[in-house]
């Protein structure tokens, strides 16, 4: 097959979204397909093959972010010169409005991944906090806009990705009629593995941040961004620091919360227990995970939480907040642990750091759970998907084909119908 992903987010971008849109072309490669990416531009961007860039400008409330605003000729041309079997939209915005427009001119079906979990960010559309009562009404008014614009888009697709029976019963409840899918982001094992088995990789990160090897260390991964609730988890250092003084807590990431985060650890926690090492390369990521001793997230927003299966892959035991995403690839107390509010993690931290037999049961297990999300079963699974779609596709053409053929014939067995009951009405008047 030739599948053309079209998609808001990709490298150099790091984010969730972006680690599942590459593991899948990776996926879908190994499986002999050809996969054409669509995505906007971005100055940080380098020559690709098969990927396609369209022009774009920054999103208002965070520069990061850019959304597409046309679509370049050349793009048009390569379509119709490779003629794609498929369009795979990872986006309801711009690119997978692009995504839709191209379905449309070259009559292919559109498969829709849903990423994201938009009722929680809309505190995004208020950036500044404003009134109250402003901040409300938008809030209501986004929210039925969320429910509209997410049900109307999955419904002119032809089959929708769920990554999580999280998200399918969200757009069940959107009353999203399409065929829905489930089908977890598979992960490149490999890379986390390596970094496990490198006692290396875990010395280099803590010399470079200037971490002890004998500190038990916390590590969080991720958007620095207001639904990561990283808040919770530095609002829980005290009661862990505590009981186990010389704790550190790592953030590894970047983000607009990254300042007002930092005022509260400054409030909070003595200095130099929380680290805010930044934006680290991809490449490098593994290895900050082998760091930790331990890995944790509180976001209650993911919709399947793909930083959780790679600290798995990396063999570190797992704390996460109790959340459907979580709670369908966590089993509490077995492969991870999970808490429900501030007590319960500054428990949970204490337990994993202290008592190293649950730790390496917690590793063990998890390393067997993060296997079944392998980048093999990711592309077999999005391959059905498509050949679903493309079946449906066909019936639909066949339809509209035999409406065409008989259409006309109806008509005129109508016509003719009608004009012998009126010539019979007339003749019966006279």
């Amino acid at each position: 097959m030739k599948i053309g992903i079209f998609t808001d987010s990709y490298s150099p971008e790091i984010s969730g979204v972006v680690a599942s849109i590459c593991t899948l072309k990776q996926a879908l490669e190994e499986r002999g397909h050809e996969v054409f990416i669509f995505a906007p531009s971005n100055e940080d961007t380098v020559e690709e093959e098969r990927v396609f860039r369209q022009p774009s400008m920054p999103v208002f409330f965070e520069k990061s972010l850019r959304i597409s605003i046309g679509i370049a000729p050349r793009t048009l041309l390569a379509i119709k010169l490779h003629k794609l079997d498929v369009v795979h939209t990872q986006t309801e915005f711009s690119m997978g409005v692009l995504g839709k427009i191209v379905a449309f001119m070259f009559d292919l079906p559109v498969v829709h991944t849903y990423h994201t979990m938009y009722k929680d960010y809309l505190h995004y559309l208020n950036p500044g906090g404003g009134p109250a009562w402003s901040s409300e009404a938008v809030r209501h008014l986004s929210s039925d806009m969320v429910r509209v614009l997410s049900r109307d888009f999955c419904n002119s697709c032809d089959a929708v990705i769920a990554p999580t029976e999280k998200v399918r019963d969200l757009l069940a409840s959107y009353d999203v009629i399409r065929p829905i899918r489930i089908v977890p982001s598979g992960l490149a094992l490999d890379r986390f593995q390596t970094a496990a088995r490198d006692p290396e990789a875990r010395r280099r990160v803590r010399e470079e941040l200037g971490i002890a090897e004998d500190t038990p260390l916390v590590g969080f991964v991720g958007r620095v961004a207001k639904e990561k609730s990283i808040d919770m988890v530095i609002r829980a250092m005290p009661a862990l620091l505590g009981r186990l003084q010389g704790a550190r807590l790592l953030v590894v990431g970047e983000g607009p919360e990254r300042q007002a985060l930092e005022a509260i650890a400054g409030e909070l926690c003595p200095p130099g227990s929380v680290i805010f090492s930044g934006a680290r390369a991809w490449a490098d990521i593994p290895a900050y995970y082998r760091a930790a001793d331990v890995f944790v997230t509180a976001s209650a927003t993911e919709t399947q939480g793909l930083t959780v299966l790679e600290a798995m892959a990396a063999e570190i035991p797992v704390t996460a907040r109790r959340d459907p995403s979580f709670s369908s690839m966590i089993e509490d107390g077995i492969d991870g642990m999970l808490f429900s509010n501030q007590a319960e993690l500054a428990e949970a931290l204490f337990q994993v750091l202290t008592d190293e037999r649950l730790a390496g049961t917690l590793t063990s297990a998890a390393r067997e759970k993060a296997k079944e999300y392998s980048v093999q079963a990711f592309g077999e699974k999005a391959e059905k998907v498509y050949e679903e779609a493309i079946r449906q596709k066909a019936t639909a053409r066949a339809r509209k084909r035999e409406y065409r053929r008989i259409l006309p014939r109806a008509i005129s067995s109508w016509i003719l119908l009608l004009n012998s009951r009126l010539r019979r009405l007339m003749e019966g008047q006279r």
